[in-house]
Order: C-alpha cells, then sequence, then structure tokens
C-alpha cells in the first residue's frame, strides 16, 4: 500500500471509530455526503446528490467506485433517501428502483452575500487579475473530469479573433480529481492571459467574477444541482448550463440550454453574450427574483419535516 492510500485509509479508520463511540448521542444519521463514516444501527437518510457513478463512472476514481459499491446495499434499505433536485429524484429511482415516494428532495440555497453588491470592493479584488476593459465569460467550478471544462476551453478557443479579442475566459475552482485536459491552441491562450486558471477564489472575488461576467458556462457532463448557476442567477448573470438534466432545474427559464459536448454551440453562447447588449435592469430583476426561490431556511425546514417524519415525531411534540 502506497503512503498515500495507506494514510486515507488510516483517517478512515479513524472516523470509523469516533463514529462507533457516539452511537449513543444521536437517533438518525444524515450522511450529507452520501456515505456515513462508518456502519450504523441507527436510522440511515443519505443525500444521494446525484448518481454520476453509475451514469458516467469513468468521471470518478475507482476507490470512490469501491466505496460505493459496498454501501449501495445498506443505502436501499434507508427509511428514505434525501437528494438536490427533482432530476436526481427521477434517476434514483429509474436507475437504483428506490421508491419516488420515499425520496425527499430539499433543493440547495442561495446565500444572501449574492444578492448584494460591493463596487469598491469588487472592483480592487478585480484589479488584481488585471481585468480592466475585458468582458468575462466564467466557469465555477472544482477541475475535475465531469466538470467538462475541456469543452469550454476549445469552445473560447474557436471564437472568432476579433471576438475573442476583446474577452478573457477565466476558470475560478479548486482542483478535483484527475486531470483536466487542456487543447494544445489552450496554451497560446493562457499565456496570452486570454484564458485564466485562478484556483479556489473568495466570496467577494467570486461575486465580483459573477457580476461583471457576461455570460457563465456549465457544461458538466451530469450534475445533482448546479449552485453555481442560482449564485450566477442572484447577481443577474446569463447562464448556459448543459441541456437535459439537473442544471436546467437550477437554471429555470433563465438558462440556456447547450448539449454538453456540442463544441461549436458553447461557442456560439459564447459569441451572442459577447457581442450583444450588456443585461437589462430588468432581465437583471428576473433572475435575481427566481435565484431568490432558492433558500436554505427552506431546505431547512423540510429537512426538519423529514427527521420528524423518519423519527415519527409530530411538529406538536417538538414545542410541548
Amino acid at each position: 500500500m502506497r503512503a498515500g492510500s495507506l494514510g486515507r485509509w488510516a483517517l478512515r479508520r479513524a472516523k470509523e471509530a469516533r463514529f462507533a463511540l457516539a452511537r449513543d448521542r444521536y437517533d438518525l444519521c444524515h450522511a450529507v455526503v452520501t456515505l456515513p463514516p462508518g456502519p450504523t444501527s441507527k436510522p440511515l437518510i443519505p443525500l444521494i446528490h446525484d448518481i454520476s457513478m453509475h451514469r458516467f463512472p469513468e468521471v470518478h476514481p475507482a476507490e470512490r467506485l469501491r466505496a460505493f459499491d459496498r454501501w449501495w446495499p445498506k443505502i436501499l434499505q434507508s427509511p428514505v433517501i434525501n437528494t438536490v433536485s427533482n432530476f436526481s429524484r427521477d434517476e434514483i429511482t429509474a436507475v437504483l428502483g428506490f421508491p419516488r415516494e420515499r425520496i425527499v428532495v430539499t433543493h440547495p440555497g442561495v446565500e444572501p452575500f449574492y444578492f448584494g453588491q460591493d463596487p469598491a470592493g469588487e472592483q480592487a479584488v478585480l484589479s488584481e487579475l488585471s481585468l480592466e476593459g475585458r468582458r468575462i465569460i466564467l466557469i465555477v467550478g472544482s477541475q475535475e473530469p465531469r466538470k467538462n471544462v475541456a469543452v469550454a476551453l476549445r469552445a473560447f478557443a474557436a471564437l472568432p479573433t476579433r471576438v475573442r479579442a476583446g474577452l478573457v475566459l477565466v476558470v475560478a475552482g479548486g482542483r478535483g480529481w484527475g486531470d483536466v485536459v487542456r487543447p494544445a491552441d489552450v496554451e497560446a491562450l493562457m499565456r496570452a492571459g486570454d484564458i485564466r486558471f485562478t484556483g479556489y477564489v473568495s466570496r467577494l472575488l467570486l461575486r465580483a467574477l459573477y457580476r461583471r461576467s457576461c455570460l457563465l458556462v456549465y457544461p458538466s457532463i451530469y450534475e445533482g444541482f448546479g449552485i453555481p448557476v442560482i449564485e450566477a442567477l442572484a447577481c443577474g448573470s446569463r447562464v448556459a448550463v448543459s441541456a437535459g438534466g439537473a442544471l436546467v432545474e437550477a437554471a429555470g427559464p433563465f438558462g440556456d440550454a447547450i448539449e454538453s459536448g456540442d463544441v461549436d454551440a458553447w461557442s456560439r453562447a459564447m459569441e451572442a453574450a459577447a457581442s450583444g447588449p450588456n443585461v437589462a435592469d430588468r432581465e437583471r430583476t428576473e433572475r435575481r427574483a427566481w435565484a431568490a426561490r432558492f433558500t436554505w431556511k427552506s431546505t431547512a425546514e423540510k429537512t426538519m419535516t423529514m427527521y420528524r417524519s423518519v423519527l415519527n415525531i409530530s411538529d406538536a411534540s417538538q414545542h410541548s
């Protein structure tokens, strides 16, 4: 066993031991990353964000797939399964055969921060990236195969030179697992500063990028929801998302839906956004109103209702 693998194994064993010692201190286990730290005799509610490990196993590391294979029988014995979109609920039923009526959807929310603004502070953090005078095409998310960043890079590189001259493609997000393939012509654009990989960014810089971008592109192969989509809409930004999945659910009527692998279509969306007028105030207001539908307060209330249902506790008993 390699040193890195040995370290991860030891960390998992330590988490399992700590979890086992706490078994008398909880009534149910809500596994918010789907898999609990270890075996439990208490009711288990797995939060399954998506089932990409079934639909697209090639975009996951083998170790993760093995872990899920060990846990699926236990997961499917759960009283309920929690998920983050209606799309994922349908997928869980279709692929795993779990009864749809026992799947509880709790959509993620948007932090109020993204509805606010701080022009001076945002300009200060943007100036560190030397983006003055250029329109921004934005990608947000961890860099890993499932996010399909290579398609967006190719789409940007394919733009006519006259269009790309006034643009910069910003890829904001930390490293996930695996390699992000960068087409050969992208390297020259990176050297010229036309494509920027920022790594993880602060909330202030992220909000500034959303607000300044002419388009957020989200070409992911498969998602359970897509929080960056509703964050961008909270900032009033245009969004383009992969068609036929949960990202369309997140964007609602305010996202252009594009086949994830269609480089030409992504390029056309970028050109249209870059060449078109700025987003009108009315459009920004409508996008923000859509994003405001997703609140963490609502998520918490639905989660508590789910807990009470599993434990057979009425609302009245909680307040008596």
